[in-house]
C-alpha cells in the first residue's frame, strides 16, 4: 500500500530501514494466535481480556485504569496450547505487536481513561517504573505541551531494539532508570508526531524526530526533581554547526548517513531551532502555535515544514503552518513571523 499525497502524488519511496513508513489512517481488527504461555502487547484495545488473562487478570486491568499506582496485571506462566488475542484500533497508521513467554505486565492510569502499560522481562529491575514513566509522558505532553493524547492506551515493551514507535506501542530497551525513562519519554512522545499528525518522515524527519526531541528534553527533569533540562541537543548540534557534516533539515533521509548527518538534521538541529524560536516568540505564543498545529493536522499529513503566520481566526496569535521557505538551507529554520493581528490564516 502507498499514500496518495495531494502534493507529491503516489509516494514511491522504498522502505530502506531508516525512517518511518508513510501511511494512511485506518481501522484495524486483528486476531493473534500465540502460545498460551505468552503475553502480548499491541496497537489497539484488547477485546477479550478474560479469555487471555483470566477473570482475575481482567479485574486487575480494570483496576489499573483508575489507579494512581502501578498494578501487576499478569505474568507469563507455563501452559499448553494456543490462545487468540484480539485487538481493535481506530484511526491509526500502522499495527504492531510484541509477545514473549517471559513477560510480566504492569499498568496504571494517566487519567481520562488512558491506560499506560509496560511488558518486560522481570530481570530488568528498572522496568518496574516503566508504566509510571509512560504515564508521565502522556500527562506532560497532553496537559503541558501539545494537546490531548489521541488513543486509549500506550504500551512500552522490552526487547532487542533501542527504541521504535508505532501507534499505541513502543518497542525499546533500557536497563537503568534514567536510560529507560529517556527512551520512554522520547518514543512515548511520538504518538503526537508522527502517529497523530502524520508527516512523511523520509522527506521531513525533523517534523517528528526534531519536534519530539525538543519536548522530551522538557519532560524528563520532573521525574528527577530537576528544575532545568540538560539540553543535550544544544551541545550535539553546536559541535557540528557550520561544518561539512551539517545538512539541511529537509534532506531526504536516504541521502544522508543513518546516524551521522541524519541524526543532526532530524533530531538535534531542529530541537535547538525550536528552542530558539520559543525564545523569540515567548511561551504563550509559541505554545499556542504548536497546539494549533497539532490540532489542525490530526490524522492528516502536514507538509514541507513550518512557517509562522498570524491566524485570522485567533487574532494576535501565531499559528504554525506549512510551507517554510528556508528549511532546505543549512542554517535556516522559519520564515519571518509577526505578531500582527492581520494576515493569512494558518494551514
Amino acid at each position: 500500500m502507498a499514500v496518495y499525497d495531494d502534493l507529491y502524488g503516489w509516494d514511491m519511496t522504498p522502505y530502506l530501514g531508516d525512517g518511518e513508513f508513510y501511511l494512511e489512517y485506518g481501522d484495524f481488527d486483528v486476531e493473534l494466535s500465540v502460545p498460551t504461555a505468552w503475553l502480548v502487547g499491541a496497537t489497539g484495545t484488547l477485546q477479550d481480556p478474560e479469555d487471555v488473562i483470566g477473570a482475575d487478570g481482567a479485574r486487575r486491568l480494570r483496576q489499573a485504569a483508575s489507579s494512581n499506582t502501578t498494578i501487576r496485571v499478569a505474568e507469563a506462566s507455563p501452559a499448553n496450547g494456543t490462545t487468540t488475542w484480539r485487538f481493535q484500533a481506530s484511526n491509526v497508521r500502522d499495527f504492531a505487536f510484541s509477545a514473549s513467554p517471559s513477560y510480566v505486565w504492569d499498568a496504571t492510569s494517566a487519567g481520562n481513561g488512558i491506560l499506560p502499560q509496560a511488558l518486560y522481562r522481570p530481570q530488568f529491575d528498572a522496568w518496574t517504573e516503566g508504566a509510571r514513566y509512560t504515564a508521565h509522558t502522556i500527562r506532560t505532553f497532553s496537559s503541558e505541551y501539545l494537546g490531548a493524547y489521541a488513543y486509549p492506551q500506550l504500551t512500552i515493551t522490552e526487547g532487542p531494539v533501542g527504541g521504535m514507535e508505532y501507534p499505541m506501542l513502543v518497542l525499546q530497551s533500557g536497563s537503568t532508570a534514567r536510560g529507560l525513562a529517556s527512551v520512554t519519554i522520547h518514543e512515548g512522545g511520538h504518538p503526537w508526531f508522527p502517529m497523530t499528525a502524520g508527516n512523511m518522515e523520509a522527506k521531513h524527519a525533523f517534523m517528528d524526530e526534531g519536534f519530539t526531541s525538543y519536548w522530551d528534553e522538557l519532560s524528563a527533569p520532573a521525574l528527577w526533581n530537576e528544575e532545568e533540562p540538560s539540553w543535550g541537543a544544544n551541545s550535539a548540534y553546536l559541535r557540528t554547526a557550520g561544518t561539512e557534516q551539517e545538512v539541511p533539515l529537509m534532506a531526504h533521509t536516504d541521502l544522508v548517513s543513518p546516524y551521522g548527518a541524519r541524526g543532526l538534521a532530524a533530531y538535534t538541529k531542529p530541537a535547538v531551532a525550536i528552542g530558539a524560536l520559543r525564545s523569540v516568540l515567548g511561551d504563550e505564543v509559541f505554545l499556542a502555535a504548536f497546539r494549533d498545529f497539532y490540532s489542525t493536522w490530526q490524522f492528516k499529513h502536514p507538509i514541507r515544514g513550518i512557517s509562522s503566520t498570524p491566524s485570522s481566526d485567533t487574532p494576535g496569535r501565531i499559528s504554525i503552518g506549512s510551507g517554510a521557505r528556508c528549511s532546505s538551507r543549512p542554517m535556516c529554520w522559519t520564515t519571518p513571523c509577526t505578531r500582527s493581528k492581520a494576515g493569512a490564516a494558518g494551514p
